[in-house]
């Protein structure tokens, strides 16, 4: 996450509120059910967390389980070497 990002927590539900706030999405069905992830937040691709939006209220995002990535999928494709 940015510098200065405040992820140091003891209660999970303030982790969640700081997950929500910067736009982290839940998955909600398939292998990868109940983590979170991001567009600008992709291993072996540090850079793109520069283009993290400031922190909006802390409203969780409605899920949309037909357009959730299947991760494994990914990986297949394109493997990180």
């Amino acid at each position: 996450l940015p510098k200065g990002s405040k992820l140091e927590c003891k209660n999970y539900q303030v982790f969640l509120t700081i997950l929500n706030s910067y736009g982290f999405k839940h998955i909600t069905k398939g292998k990868d059910r109940n983590c979170f992830y991001h567009e600008k937040f992709l291993r072996g691709i540090p850079h793109l967390t520069m283009y993290f939006e400031e922190p909006k209220n802390a409203r969780r995002l409605i899920p949309d389980p037909a357009n959730e990535p299947d991760f494994d999928a990914i990986s297949a494709k394109y493997p990180i070497p």
